[in-house]
């Protein structure tokens, strides 16, 4: 989930949605 975390915290919102 790091690579979703990153590309998360770029965007500023959850990678779930």
């Amino acid at each position: 989930i790091e690579k979703f975390e990153k590309e998360a915290a770029e965007l500023g919102k959850v990678p779930f949605k």
